[in-house]
C-alpha cells in the first residue's frame, strides 16, 4: 500500500502554482474586467452625451413652439379687440349672435385653441364661441382675471384648469380691454390646451 500513497503524491499537483501561472490566472480575469469595465465607461459617457443633445434639441424645439402658439393667440385676441373696438358692452351684447358667428369661425380655423372668450368687466362673459346663446358664465374669480382687473399689462397666462362649461382642462391667455383714462374695461381670452 504504501507504493500507492507514493504513486498518488507524485501524480497529484504540487500545493502552491508557480507565481508566472499566477500571475497568468490574475491577468486572465483582470485585462477582461478593465477592458469591460473601460468600454461602459466609454459607452456611458457617449450615451449621456447624445441623451444632453437631444434634451438640448428638443427643449429649443418646444420653446419656439411654445412662442409661436404665445405668437398666434396674441394674433387672435388682436383681431377680437379690433373687432369690438369703439363697442360698449351694451352693443357688444346686443351683437352677441353675429360676434358668436364670427369667434367660432376663428376658433375653429386654429386647433390649439378651445374657446374665446369676451368677459365685462364684473367678470361675466358675455360672449362665448363655443355656445351661443352664452350660458351664464364668471371668471371673476380666476387669477389670470383678477390679475388683469389690478392692471397687469400685455398677455396673462392663467394655470391650467378644468372649464366650467365643456370639463376641458386648458388654460387662459388673456389680454385686458382698455377704455379711455386707461381704466379696466373687461377683457379678451382665449382658452389654449396645455401641450
Amino acid at each position: 500500500m504504501k507504493g500507492a500513497a507514493d504513486l498518488a503524491r507524485r501524480v497529484s499537483l504540487p500545493g502552491r502554482l508557480p507565481l508566472s501561472l499566477r500571475l497568468l490566472l490574475v491577468a486572465s480575469i483582470v485585462v477582461p474586467l478593465g477592458f469591460l469595465g473601460g468600454v461602459s465607461w466609454y459607452d456611458r459617457t457617449r450615451l449621456y452625451g447624445e441623451a444632453y443633445a437631444d434634451i438640448t434639441r428638443l427643449s429649443a424645439i418646444a420653446k419656439e413652439h411654445a412662442l409661436k402658439v404665445a405668437e398666434t393667440n396674441a394674433l387672435v385676441l388682436d383681431r377680437m379687440e379690433d373687432r369690438i373696438r369703439g363697442l360698449g358692452w351694451d352693443e357688444i351684447e346686443a351683437r352677441g349672435a353675429e360676434l358668436h358667428r364670427w369667434m367660432q369661425d376663428l376658433d375653429e380655423g386654429l386647433a390649439q385653441i378651445t374657446a374665446l372668450h369676451l368677459t365685462r368687466p364684473d367678470g361675466r362673459v358675455t360672449t362665448l364661441s363655443i355656445a351661443w346663446p352664452t350660458p351664464p358664465l364668471s371668471i371673476a374669480d380666476r387669477s389670470y382675471f383678477r390679475r388683469l382687473r389690478d392692471g397687469e399689462p400685455g398677455l396673462v397666462f392663467g394655470e391650467p384648469a378644468r372649464a366650467r362649461l365643456t370639463g376641458i382642462v386648458s388654460f387662459a391667455v388673456a389680454r385686458r380691454r382698455a377704455s379711455t383714462g386707461d381704466q379696466f374695461d373687461g377683457a379678451v381670452i382665449g382658452s389654449i390646451l396645455p401641450g
